[in-house]
């Protein structure tokens, strides 16, 4: 499958484009949070500079390599980093999958960003016609992420292990277009 996104992806409140090796800076405010890496790390620690290194050039490679994946959000007016989200390939259970991901700086949970993010992204590689399913997954507890995910309308499919602790794996699917059926497409 071939899928490639416009970089830049706008909502009502934010705006969004490609992670790039440079965007540390911006990923600190996530990755270095207590608060947020509770919910994405193994040992819910905030990551040290190395790891935030990796992560960053991780996001950033992903663009490169398959023309889509997360993009950093910040908010319309004000420029300030809000997050990131977007949708990237995951092997999952020891299949291939399209994961959407989303996160937000602490300081602006709860006022509806996450949801908006993630309903644009998955949208977006909706509407291509190429993707008929994606995924989402967190650990069972994580209140605020499973809300975004049935914000989304995804559905409860099963619960897995990742990175040793336990998780809900949520999916959302669309039918397959006429003119897609014929090309691969992930799940």
């Amino acid at each position: 499958m071939t899928l490639t996104l416009p970089t830049e992806l706008q909502t009502n409140r934010l705006l969004g484009r490609p992670a790039t090796d440079g965007d540390m800076g911006f990923l600190r405010h996530i990755l270095g949070s207590p608060q947020t890496m509770i919910w994405l790390s193994a040992d819910g620690k905030a990551a040290d500079e190395p790891r935030m290194l990796d992560i960053t050039r991780s996001l950033s490679g992903h663009w490169k390599a398959h023309g889509f994946g997360v993009r950093l959000f910040f908010l319309r007016g004000s420029g300030a980093f809000a997050g990131w989200g977007g949708i990237r390939y995951v092997m999952l259970d020891g299949a291939p999958e399209l994961e959407l991901l989303y996160a937000l700086r602490h300081t602006l949970w709860r006022e509806g960003l996450g949801s908006e993010m993630a309903r644009a992204c998955l949208e977006e590689v909706r509407a291509t016609g190429l993707v008929h399913s994606v995924v989402a997954y967190t650990q069972p507890h994580n209140a605020a992420s499973l809300g975004v995910m049935r914000a989304c309308g995804m559905s409860f499919e099963r619960t897995t292990t990742v990175a040793g602790l336990p998780h809900v794996v949520h999916r959302l699917r669309w039918p397959v277009e006429p003119q897609a059926a014929d090309q691969a497409s992930v799940r």
